[in-house]
């Protein structure tokens, strides 16, 4: 028998209950993280209060600025805006190589680019947002929501609100979320006739109160393809409010809407652990010392001083060019003096610059300090140093190009097919079922296979003097597939490159060409030696 609206309300505030103890030790490191290096984040433990101060446990800055500055490079690194960073292409290898194939699957990214970049899609800085949470949580989200008649809305989800599950497969396919909405939102959102009467009285008493609604995305056990509408779709979807326990919406999805972004996962984790959980020992080191050096050169620039107790002293001052009479005996006896400071700060210092030697490491900012420290180096060098920084990098983008990315682009061709906006496959394609792979195509990715191309510029350069003595050795490179894959390699879009009939169709044209003119060539002493017989003979007629 199918749950009732209540049954479904109360089994989702029961999962809210498992979850939040499930999740309480990550809480705990998650707000201790939160406190010292992304105070502006939501709390993990209480209800922010607007307008309070968040930067009581802060004294020093470095660890906020290498957040913001590793998700800049991670962004730069994985998904820069000014580039095309995923690549589209057909799972059969066999027909990889046909231009065709590869010109509707960059046509199909082309479309996910427009649509995940739209103006109104809020894709960018929502993106920001994502991977700022893994950096300083190890963990981010995304809802890739679609609108009919409007613009996909990226959204990235506070993580103190989102909890989820893994399948058997270790993939996100579960999503609970806790929303906190004022009755105007919450009318927005669902309308005004399915809410409780508390909320729509609130609204016009106590427009500024918040009640607290769940959303729960789980996969659909008794989905029906027969059956139009959401019993049809791979997920459910189930909006509550908390304190009435009562269902408010009911939908699906027909694939998972949500993107994760993790880093580290271990074995027995569903939530990962980002680089700043990695070195936030050093970053609470380095904010003790950072309170004790204060504190000493505060001692240094404002010392404490001595007078003598005698209450016939006159009042003291340090004011500058302030003269403090009476604090000198006849015989030349202070008795007023500074208090000595025994402290050294060098070692404190020394070990101030460890620690932030090991930040800076953990949040990539030296990825382009060899760059800085070596302005002059040439094109290939360049190339060299980051295929280098690629195989230390190569690890934590491909997860989150493979994870986040992968669930991004799922979702977009879904929306896309949906729309109706996809075009029909090619014959190869076609024939291959439609099988295609979403592959990660920015820098990183690109410096890891720029190996290949640099591989063939070494090879050519040596056998081009071969090829003076013997010019048929340079037939043994297949530049059929040579120059579709460095222009793959190096990001040429494939609309450059002549298709395989258009290419085969000059070939033709160029045989024919060369044909024609081989004969005219042939026909030509023939045709000098016909004139000059007939010159001949208008000769001899005219000598008889």
């Amino acid at each position: 028998m199918a749950d009732t609206d209540s049954d479904i309300a109360r089994r989702i505030l029961r999962d809210s209950e498992a979850e939040q103890a499930d999740r309480a030790n990550f809480d705990a490191l998650w707000e201790e993280t939160r406190r010292r290096i992304v105070p502006s984040a939501a709390r993990f433990q209480g209800r922010d209060t607007p307008g309070e101060r968040r930067t009581e446990w802060q004294f020093d800055s470095m660890a906020v600025l290498a957040v913001e500055r590793c998700a800049a490079v991670f962004s730069a690194l994985n998904m820069p805006r000014s580039e095309k960073y995923q690549k589209i292409q057909a799972t059969e290898r066999s027909i990889r190589k046909f231009v065709e194939v590869r010109q509707w699957c960059e046509n199909l990214r082309d479309d996910m680019f427009d649509m995940r970049y739209a103006t109104a899609s809020n894709f960018a800085s929502q993106l920001t947002e994502v991977i700022t949470s893994r950096v300083a949580f190890g963990n981010g989200a995304m809802m890739i929501e679609d609108n009919p008649g409007r613009p996909t809305n990226y959204k990235s989800l506070p993580l103190p609100y989102t909890w989820w599950r893994e399948a058997e497969n270790g993939k996100v396919n579960y999503m609970l979320r806790k929303l906190h909405y004022k009755p105007y939102q919450a009318i927005e959102k669902f309308g005004a006739d399915v809410l409780p009467d508390t909320i729509k009285s609130a609204a016009v008493n106590k427009p500024n109160q918040e009640f607290i609604f769940w959303h729960m995305t789980a996969p659909n056990d008794s989905r029906n393809p027969r059956i139009r509408g959401p019993e049809s779709m791979g997920f459910t979807s189930h909006y509550i409010a908390e304190a009435e326990k009562t269902l408010i919406q009911t939908g699906g999805y027909r694939v998972f809407p949500f993107a994760i972004a993790r880093a580290t996962t271990a074995s027995n984790e569903k939530y990962g652990r980002g680089p700043a959980q990695t070195v936030l020992a050093d970053i609470k080191m380095r904010n003790e010392m950072r309170k004790s050096i204060l504190r000493s050169t505060n001692r240094m620039a404002d010392p404490t001083l001595l007078v003598a107790d005698d209450t016939a002293l006159m009042p003291f001052s340090l004011r500058p060019g302030f003269r403090n009479r009476g604090y000198i005996t006849e015989d030349g006896t202070k008795l007023a003096e500074q208090m000595k400071w025994e402290g050294d700060l060098n070692p404190a210092m020394v070990l101030d610059t460890q620690t932030g030697e090991v930040i800076k490491d953990a949040m990539l900012l030296r990825v382009f300090e060899m760059m800085l420290a070596n302005p002059n180096m040439t094109a290939t060098e360049v190339l060299e140093r980051l295929k280098e920084r690629a195989i230390l990098l190569s690890p934590d983008g491909s997860k989150f190009m493979d994870e986040f990315g992968g669930a991004v682009t799922e979702r977009e061709i879904d929306i896309l097919a949906a729309r109706g906006r996809i075009t029909d496959m090619p014959e190869p394609l076609a024939q291959a079922r439609g099988e295609i792979d979403v592959l990660p195509n920015g820098p990183l990715a690109r410096a890891q296979r720029a190996e290949e191309a640099t591989g063939f510029s070494r090879t050519l350069e040596q056998v081009v003097p071969l090829a003076q003595v013997n010019p048929k050795e340079m037939l043994r490179f297949k530049t059929s597939e040579i120059v579709p894959d460095l222009a793959e390699i190096h990001g040429m879009p494939a609309r450059w490159l002549l298709t395989t009939e258009e290419f085969d169709e000059l070939m033709q044209r160029m045989a024919e060409q060369e044909a024609q003119q081989t004969a005219l060539t042939a026909a030509q002493p023939l045709a000098t030696a016909a004139k000059d017989a007939a010159q001949a003979r208008l000769f001899s007629q005219q000598s008889a």
